[in-house]
């Protein structure tokens, strides 16, 4: 029986690989045209994570930076000298269709991985829950917008 389903799941895939392809030789493949379960695949284009971001009116006290290389900073501005400080470094990666992995390190030399549930990212907001792994697991709603002042 599971052999069965395990078959009629391959072949059901086999038939919407043909379907694609078939699709992109005639040039009519469109986002309209494919499955739900393949849109959910790329469901946010990650490359606008890419920038700084605070919560809205934050932009100058503090930050979160995501640089291209994968490379992450949470930065905060000191109020007496006006420099920016590193409050934790990481590296960032796509973990599913929806969710990234941030990977951090803090002063003491200690990593730990969160993660970012993303509901809505676009070229100004990036909103989601932050899956904190440090001290009480807590998850936070996070609303940030995108800094486009230069430090």
């Amino acid at each position: 029986m599971i052999s069965l389903l395990v078959e009629m799941k391959l072949y059901k895939l086999e038939k919407i690989v043909i379907k694609l392809m078939s699709l992109t030789v005639l040039g009519t493949l469109s986002l309209g045209t494919l499955p739900e379960y393949v849109l959910a695949e790329n469901r946010f284009d990650f490359s606008l994570i890419v920038g700084e971001w605070s919560e809205k009116g934050k932009c100058n006290s503090s930050r979160y930076v995501f640089m291209p290389d994968g490379s992450y900073q949470s930065l905060v501005k000191e109020k007496d000298t006006g420099s920016w400080n590193i409050f934790f470094l990481g590296k960032y990666e796509r973990k599913s269709s929806d969710s990234l992995a941030i990977t951090h390190t803090n002063s003491n030399n200690e990593s730990f991985e969160d993660i970012l549930y993303i509901s809505s990212l676009n070229s100004k907001v990036l909103s989601g829950t932050w899956a904190i792994s440090i001290g009480d697991d807590e998850a936070i709603s996070i609303s940030w917008q995108r800094c486009l002042s230069s430090r």
